[in-house]
Parts: C-alpha cells; sequence; structure tokens
C-alpha cells in the first residue's frame, strides 16, 4: 500500500513533513472550502489505485487481513485547527485512503500514531 506523508496545515507548527494538506486557510468555518482544498491534494495521487485489503496483526499474534480496502495510508502530523482535520478524514473516507494522525507529545518531544477507522 503506498505511504503518504504529509503535514496538516503549512506555517502553524514545525513538523517532520515538507508537504502539507493545506498550505493556508482562507475560512476555518467554510467547510466545503476545505474539503475541496483537500480533495485537489490527495486525489491526484490516489486516482489511479486501486483499494486492496492490507494484512495487520491480531491480539494472538496471528495476521489477517483487514475487512476494509484501502488506496493508500496517509500519515498526517496533525497542527490543530479541528475544522480542517475533520475535512481531511471526511475526504480520505470518500477516497478509501486509511488515514494515521501524529500527534506531538510536550513530554517525551516525539509523536505519538493515532489510527482512524
Amino acid at each position: 500500500m503506498k505511504n503518504i506523508i504529509y503535514g496538516l496545515v503549512a506555517g502553524r507548527h514545525n513538523v517532520p513533513a515538507s508537504n502539507f494538506i493545506f498550505d493556508s486557510i482562507d475560512n476555518v468555518l467554510d467547510f466545503n472550502a476545505l474539503e475541496k482544498s483537500a480533495m485537489s491534494v490527495l486525489y491526484p495521487i490516489v486516482k489511479d489505485i486501486a483499494p486492496t485489503s492490507f494484512i495487520t496483526m491480531d491480539s494472538d499474534g496471528c495476521e489477517c487481513y483487514s475487512k476494509e480496502k484501502y488506496r493508500a495510508n496517509l500519515v498526517v502530523y496533525v497542527t490543530g485547527l479541528s475544522s480542517a482535520l475533520i475535512a481531511l478524514l471526511n475526504v480520505c473516507r470518500q477516497l478509501s485512503i486509511k488515514v494515521q494522525l501524529m500527534h506531538y507529545d510536550t513530554t517525551t518531544a516525539s509523536y505519538s500514531c493515532q489510527n482512524v477507522y
């Protein structure tokens, strides 16, 4: 499965990503514009990729195939702005993109991964 790494919004925080879903946001309450912007970034990347299952490990350590079929795995470094994040998640669901959110932990100065199901 193709792995895609992005930051959520450019210029908000220093994150280990060189590409961003949103370069700028004019109105955080224009949800349609946010989704359209996220779609314009992600659709060209995944449009030619057929959704496939992926292998996971269950609690007993056995390999099993996911029930969901995804085109890609998107790792997103979260920078705040919940309306932008939700717009992104809506688009990823429409495009069958698996999402992993990377949240900064100030205690350890590292990122913690949150899977979106």
